[in-house]
């Protein structure tokens, strides 16, 4: 149930925002949509003794031009600091994450009562990975000799150039001098797929505290800074991978947090290519018929037994047989067969005659 203070708190802050922006016009739905999130997150479960579920999901659409944003910010910063949670708002590109970060979310920190920081989570690849970079300096700062590309140790077929080199000295100096704090995204000018890609690394290619850079790593400061903020930015493929890693070492704990979901509808989309699997039968069908025709060549090729031939056919039938009986099946299941070409069945759950098939 929504405090009276919540409430007020509510109330005051959209106050403070009509009262900020010249030429505002207020929306009852811009109220109404605040409202609705803001009783949600008080009926979380987590600061309840019965059972409620559901009650603490709110699904909200509103016409554009409402104020969607100012409206769950508010609610959002006013329930996250009244209840001790953390308040995590995702959005579906970094052009909206940009948008919260620099513009929207500031905007309301500054006309909240209370003291808030916020902070921004992205993958490890949009940051520049310290240690790799200092090696391109290195390796571009070094005298080149003219080689034949085949004897070129590093980066086949392109020479690093005057301009790769001020590049990579500007990128260093940024990351020294705190110009730059090793985003991609924050980065003035524009670095090309391809030196990017040699400038930052995964997580299998990272060495954690194991590294030399590790104290100035700029992936890692900016993780901490997330440790640290009442609010956090994300968007929804990080939001999604975060749940299969580690309890909090991407995003708070859910426990710990409330969510703001912008642009709720592209979070199915984005659920099933996280969690769903997905196979291809039309291109599988494909393959085995020429996996056969392959395995045929290959066998006359060598002057090989007949035999062997003849059972390579035989699996390869076998597996045909088996796709077609696949594809027949899903034709009985026609409602869950989508404008895209896939088949979904309701919550993954596959049906028993298909599934032994599989």
């Amino acid at each position: 149930m929504l405090r009276d203070s919540e409430n007020q708190a509510l109330l005051a802050l959209l106050d403070a925002v009509k009262g900020t922006l010249p030429g505002f016009v207020e929306w009852p739905a811009q109220t109404a949509l605040a409202a609705a999130i803001a009783s949600t997150f008080a009926g979380n479960a987590a600061d309840n003794t019965t059972n409620v579920s559901g009650y603490n999901l709110a699904v909200c659409e509103a016409p554009t031009g409402t104020g969607e944003t100012v409206a769950m910010g508010a609610a959002g910063l006013v329930l996250a600091h009244s209840r001790r949670k953390r308040l995590i708002f995702s959005s579906s590109s970094v052009l909206l994450q940009a948008q919260l970060l620099h513009r929207d979310m500031p905007f309301l920190i500054k006309l909240f009562s209370q003291p808030m920081t916020l902070a921004i989570a992205k993958g490890r690849q949009r940051y520049v990975c310290n240690l790799r970079l200092q090696h391109a300096l290195d390796q571009a700062s070094q005298p080149q000799l003219d080689l034949p590309t085949d004897h070129r140790a590093s980066d086949p077929g392109r020479r690093k150039s005057s301009a790769d080199l001020a590049l990579l000295t500007t990128l260093s100096s940024g990351l020294e001098n705190g110009s730059w704090c090793g985003d991609r995204d924050a980065w003035k000018g524009t670095i090309d797929d391809h030196d990017w890609n040699e400038l930052t690394t995964d997580r299998h290619g990272c060495a954690s505290r194991r590294c030399s850079k590790f104290a100035s790593c700029a992936f890692f400061i900016a993780r901490q800074k997330v440790r640290d903020a009442n609010v956090v930015i994300c968007n929804h493929d990080l939001l999604l991978s975060s749940l299969d890693m580690e309890r909090g070492s991407v995003l708070p704990p859910a426990a710990e947090s409330f969510y703001l979901i912008d642009e709720g509808h592209r979070l199915p989309d984005k659920a099933t290519e996280h969690f769903g699997a997905r196979y291809a039968l039309g291109a599988s069908q494909t393959w085995l018929t020429d996996l056969a025709t392959s395995a045929r060549r290959c066998v006359l090729g060598i002057n090989g037994e007949r035999s062997a031939y003849d059972r390579i056919a035989s699996a390869v039938a076998s597996l045909i047989e088996g796709t077609n009986r696949i594809v027949i099946l899903l034709r009985l299941h026609q409602q869950q067969f989508n404008e895209h070409g896939y088949w979904r069945f309701p919550n993954g759950n596959v049906p028993e005659s298909l599934a032994q098939l599989t």
